[in-house]
């Protein structure tokens, strides 16, 4: 439909280059009609191009979470042994939200605690050759941050089973939470306590606050209230060596040395693994207006 709305655009805009008055302005003025409507073709191409790859992404999309959904409740239901996934059980976890990279790694693991964490890094350093580890949350990741490696054996080490919510203080207003939990699960518990985490994204179902953590998220509220920098007070990482760093600070202020966790986040998982972290909550809103400004 849209090519045939584009020919008749082109087609009228010819009609007027043949129309009786022959002076150079009125052909002149036709040939800039005509250029005009080639544009407005080519930007409604453009546009019915756009809404059928975000509906074919949407469907992908749809299609992955269930599918993640459905590993990670069948992974908290086995025993074990079973929480290490190779290949069709390890699909849904290396291939990305645009189903753009598929490269399948050694193996996916998804531990339960740090313990677990701190030994699986200090295996795959002392592994030679080194195994690159890939730390992975919700798998929501728009730019390939969890693309497994070409040439270098690699592991995913998915943190989804750490999914427990450690405390809630309504009077400090913070809540100390593992990494896999999700974001909208953290919402849900603040606001069930008269509180807000204001961070909020379109993948809040799945995103972990571990991802959100470790690429520094903004959401639609950034400008109110900041980005992940400002949303948490402490972090627990396990180290490159497998050391377990624990700095879950709950303090609104504490000038006591480094501020050491925000070397940790926005780096992806470059430096340590995030496990856990201390988040900053706010009062709910009394009431919300809404502006239009043009």
């Amino acid at each position: 439909m849209m090519y045939v709305y584009a020919t008749l655009l082109c087609l009228t805009g010819m009609s007027f280059m043949y129309a009786p008055d022959g002076s150079e302005s009125a052909r002149f003025y036709q040939v800039v009609w005509l250029i005009r409507a080639a544009f407005v073709a080519l930007n409604l191409w453009l546009l019915f191009k756009l809404i059928r790859q975000g509906r074919a992404r949407a469907r992908c999309a749809q299609t992955k979470y269930a599918q993640t959904k459905r590993a990670q409740t069948e992974s908290s239901n086995n025993d074990h042994e079973n929480h290490v996934r190779t290949g069709e059980a390890a699909k849904p976890f290396h291939t990305d939200e645009r189903n753009r990279y598929h490269r399948a790694p050694l193996a996916v693991a998804l531990p339960e605690n740090v313990e677990q964490i701190s030994q699986i890094v200090r295996l795959c350093a002392a592994h030679t050759p080194k195994i690159a580890l890939i730390a992975q949350g919700g798998n929501t990741g728009l730019v390939g941050g969890c693309a497994v490696l070409e040439h270098t054996p690699s592991l995913i080490l998915n943190l989804t089973r750490l999914n427990r919510i450690i405390a809630l203080d309504t009077q400090n207003q913070t809540m100390t939470v593992q990494a896999g939990v999700t974001l909208a699960q953290v919402q849900q518990h603040a606001a069930a306590h008269g509180l807000l985490f204001p961070l909020s994204l379109a993948s809040e179902d799945s995103a972990t606050i571990g991802g959100n953590l470790a690429t520094n998220a903004g959401g639609t509220q950034v400008l109110r209230y900041g980005t992940m920098r400002e949303l948490c007070l402490g972090l627990e990482v396990v180290l490159a060596d497998g050391q377990v760093l624990s700095e879950l600070n709950t303090l609104r202020k504490n000038n006591t040395g480094y501020d050491l966790k925000q070397l940790f986040i926005g780096a992806e998982g470059t430096l340590g693994i995030i496990t856990a972290a201390v988040l900053k909550l706010y009062p709910q809103p009394v009431r919300r207006q809404v502006a239009l400004i043009g």
